[in-house]
């Protein structure tokens, strides 16, 4: 992950919403990618960078199409990475972990959620 002005996270973030939805082939991306980073990382990250509200009220910075949040939905990172797929230099959010998310933001990425744990017979 190559994200402008950032060398290394103390710790792999975590990829939510549209992005790791895409990883698990239920719809495409939109034009950002969402990712939640260590409390660590994050009060590192705001010594260098604006902070703002994002759309749900969590505190996040925006680097390029990057945006890096300190929770999601009030969901702290440590929660987050909970059953996580692991990549090279971040973590894909769970697909019972973006359940719960998008029963906060999205009826339709939930249906698409459920119906691929159906299929997986996880549900």
């Amino acid at each position: 992950m190559n994200i402008p002005g950032i060398a290394a996270f103390w710790h792999k973030p975590v990829i939510v919403a549209g992005a790791a939805m895409q990883h698990y082939g239920l719809r495409d991306a939109g034009d950002d990618v969402d990712l939640v980073v260590s409390h660590e990382d994050f009060e590192s990250l705001r010594q260098r960078f604006p902070v703002e509200r994002g759309d749900f009220g969590d505190e996040r910075i925006r680097i390029a199409e990057f945006e890096i949040y300190d929770g999601f939905f009030g969901v702290p990172y440590d929660l987050l990475k909970h059953g996580a797929v692991e990549q090279d230099d971040c973590l894909i959010a769970s697909l019972p972990v973006l359940l719960y998310l998008a029963s906060f933001y999205s009826s339709d990425d939930s249906e698409l959620i459920i119906n691929a744990l159906h299929a997986q017979n996880r549900l």
